[in-house]
C-alpha cells in the first residue's frame, strides 16, 4: 500500500470514528431530529465528516487531494459540468429511492 493510500485510510477511519462519536454525543445530550439543526451541531458533525471524505479521496485515487483538485481544475468547464450533473443526479436518485423505501416499509 502506498504512503498516500495509507494516509487516506488513516484519515478516513479517523474521520468516520469522530463523526460517529460526535453523533452519539449529540444524541446522548438530548438533541433529536425534531429539534432542528443549528450551526454548532452541524459543525460538530461536518468537520469530522470532511476529514473522512478527504481521506476517502486519497484512498481511492492514490494521489494527494491537491493533485486531484488540480486535475479537476484543468478540465474544461463543460466536462466538469457534465460530471457534476451526473454526481448530483446520482445523489438525488439515491435520496428519493431511500425515501421511497423508508415510506413504503
Amino acid at each position: 500500500m502506498s504512503r498516500i493510500r495509507l494516509r487516506g485510510l488513516i484519515l478516513f477511519a479517523a474521520g468516520a470514528i469522530l463523526t460517529i462519536g460526535a453523533f452519539k454525543l449529540l444524541i446522548q445530550a438530548g438533541y433529536s431530529e425534531s429539534s432542528g439543526i443549528r450551526r454548532g451541531r452541524a459543525a460538530a458533525l461536518s468537520i469530522p465528516a470532511l476529514i473522512a471524505v478527504y481521506g476517502l479521496i486519497e484512498l481511492i485515487a492514490g494521489v494527494s487531494f491537491f493533485a486531484v483538485a488540480s486535475k479537476w481544475n484543468a478540465l474544461d468547464w463543460k466536462v466538469r459540468l457534465g460530471i457534476s450533473s451526473l454526481i448530483i443526479l446520482g445523489i438525488l436518485i439515491t435520496c428519493f429511492a431511500s425515501l421511497r423505501y423508508y415510506l413504503m416499509n
